[in-house]
């Protein structure tokens, strides 16, 4: 699983209005997360903070992740 690359094409999907494919992204992305897999770079400028795996930086990319893609599921 690469989530920076789910995190790339979850945000291609919406671009170009595909809903379902986003839905399918963002619901494989937040089971990872859920599941405690790592996050995707959110934000690109946290890219090396969020290498320590207790960083604030690192939590927040996975709240803002997390919260994205049920947001992204709860437009079905």
């Amino acid at each position: 699983m690469d989530p920076d690359c789910l995190w790339r094409d979850l945000l291609d999907a919406i671009q170009r209005q595909d809903s379902d494919e986003a839905v399918a992204i963002a619901t494989d992305l937040h089971e990872w997360l859920t599941r405690g897999g790592f996050p995707p770079c959110v934000i690109p400028a946290l890219r090396e903070a969020s290498k320590e795996q207790l960083s604030v930086a690192r939590k927040f990319q996975h709240e803002l992740a997390t919260a994205a893609c049920a947001f992204v599921i709860s437009m079905t």
